[in-house]
């Protein structure tokens, strides 16, 4: 496991948009236990915003026949030494917005937590982003029940 990084405020929004530009990927989507898994094509964008505060991620693709579109606002709490992540998308999060937290880490550009609610029972989602070089971007999510299982993934290529 990697550990916590403590880091400066302007380092870290540095770090986080290490991944600003235009990617393509192929995404796997896992719905449920002993079910196939969906694929289908993205793309994201992410890109510096509220004058270098904070970084707008939007991306659009398909799961099967399903469309998802979403965005998200990531930034960083020097006081608190906490990244923070807003996401929202047509496809997972049709009841509003979910908030993530976490510590930046060593080996990952985030990894995010956050508390979401299927049938009026709380369960975790976790949301991680690494860049193995320059041109990758590895975005996994993570739905925790219990044990930690994978919900999506995608390797992006820079466009």
């Amino acid at each position: 496991m990697t550990e916590a990084t403590t880091m400066d405020k302007q380092v870290a929004l540095a770090r986080l948009t290490a991944f600003a530009g235009r990617w393509t990927g192929r995404t796997t989507l896992w719905m449920e236990p002993g079910t196939p898994p969906q694929e289908g094509d993205f793309t994201l964008t992410a890109e510096p915003a509220a004058e270098g505060e904070a970084v707008l991620v939007r991306y659009e693709g398909k799961h099967g026949d399903e469309t998802a579109v979403g965005l998200a606002i990531l930034g960083f709490d020097g006081d608190h030494d906490k990244a923070h992540l807003t996401w929202v998308d047509s496809f997972h999060t049709p009841k509003g917005p979910m908030v993530l937290t976490g510590a930046l880490r060593d080996g990952v550009v985030f990894d995010v937590t956050g508390t979401w609610y299927w049938e009026g029972k709380p369960f975790g989602w976790r949301i991680e982003a690494r860049m193995p070089d320059a041109d990758t971007l590895d975005w996994r999510m993570f739905v925790q029940m219990g044990e930690e299982s994978p919900a999506t993934a995608c390797t992006f290529k820079r466009a």
